[in-house]
């Protein structure tokens, strides 16, 4: 690490935290030093490590992550494939778990009938541009690939992220970089004047308190992992009889996630029993062979939402300079590098004027 240059301290060890932090010290060690601090680190997340852990490209979310900026979802996402592609090229993609599935996409953004022209070309599926194998299947095709499907379907190549284990990973690639980690909780960010130049806010749902924010709320989540060795393609599809309810499927390298549910304002980490039913009843739908599929795990963690979007913006203040990086909240690891990117555009921006 370098024995001088700009103070910088990350508060938060999720996902975004994680990866603010190791992009940081790979673009600009030379002129800054870098302190994580977190009152929790992976396994122990409620969020980061109960995700299901995959690079989602945005849909008609983009809207509500950045509304004011639709076109920044895309940027944001593009420089997380290209930072994970290049991590599934390298030698470090087995310890990190990383893994890449072909798979099929339900959503209710597909127009009937597709129009490439207008679809592809415009800000709904402008990520189709640097997804592998991007591809549109009309009904007939889908029933080809995907059991009981009755609408068109996107497939494309993706990343599955196994987070209990790429988050470990990912701090340890951080402290090789020369960073520190620290296990404390911050509870008001005054403690940190003094200490350090810039003050990088990735707290998630903490930012409730940290900043104040009234618009950061939770959403439970509930996954279930079972030993499904013959699932090899990923799937995310509607249940026609269930309003609003998604089944998903996607194959880590030793285990198959499964999910979701969605219950704004919960906050409760306790398995809820009938939710884990209620996911495994609608995965058996879509994929019946799951049906003798053993369990290995269930989990529930918290998403950290926000109204509004994802806050990503300096502010000034006298003691230091506050960067804030929050508000994911399921697409934190869709969007971790491309937002790290940003970020360390912020902190270069503020380095040189200062």
């Amino acid at each position: 690490m370098a024995t001088s240059g700009r103070k910088v301290v990350v508060i938060g060890a999720g996902v975004i935290g994680l990866s603010v932090a190791t992009h940081l010290l790979e673009k600009y060690k030379e002129d800054i030093t870098v302190t994580i601090i977190a009152d929790k680190f992976s396994p122990n997340t409620i969020s980061s490590d109960k995700s299901g852990g995959w690079i989602f490209p945005p849909l008609s979310s983009a809207k509500t992550i950045s509304p004011d900026n639709p076109d920044r979802v895309t940027k944001w996402v593009k420089g997380t494939f290209e930072k994970f592609s290049e991590i599934c090229h390298s030698e470090e993609c087995g310890e990190a778990g990383l893994s890449q599935a072909y798979g099929y996409l339900e959503s209710r953004e597909i127009n009937f009938p597709f129009q490439p022209q207008v679809d592809l070309q415009g800000l709904k599926f402008s990520w189709s541009k640097f997804v592998q194998g991007f591809q549109y299947l009309s009904v007939e095709e889908a029933q080809k690939q995907v059991f009981d499907c009755h609408t068109p379907l996107l497939a494309f190549t993706t990343f599955i992220v196994p987070c209990p284990v790429y988050l470990p990973w990912l701090l340890k690639k951080f402290k090789g970089l020369g960073g520190v980690a620290e296990e404390r909780k911050i509870t008001n960010l005054s403690e940190l004047a003094g200490s350090y130049d810039i003050v990088i806010n990735c707290t998630g749902l903490g930012a409730r308190e940290l900043a104040n924010d009234e618009q950061v709320y939770p959403v439970r989540g509930h996954i279930v992992t079972v030993s499904a060795p013959w699932i090899k393609q990923w799937v995310v599809r509607r249940i026609p009889d269930v309003k609003g309810k998604t089944a998903y499927a996607f194959p880590r390298v030793n285990e198959v996630l499964l999910g979701g549910s969605f219950d704004v304002n919960n906050e409760d980490l306790t398995v809820d029993q009938d939710e884990v039913d209620k996911i495994l009843e609608r995965c058996i739908k879509v994929i019946p062979s799951l049906a003798g599929a053993e369990i290995k795990a269930t989990w529930a963690g918290v998403r950290p939402c926000r109204n509004g979007g994802i806050r990503l913006e300096r502010e000034e203040r006298q003691d230091f300079v506050l960067i804030h990086c929050y508000g994911h909240g399921g697409d934190g690891v869709s969007l971790s590098w491309g937002c790290a990117m940003e970020v360390g555009e912020l902190v270069n921006e503020t380095i040189k004027s200062k």
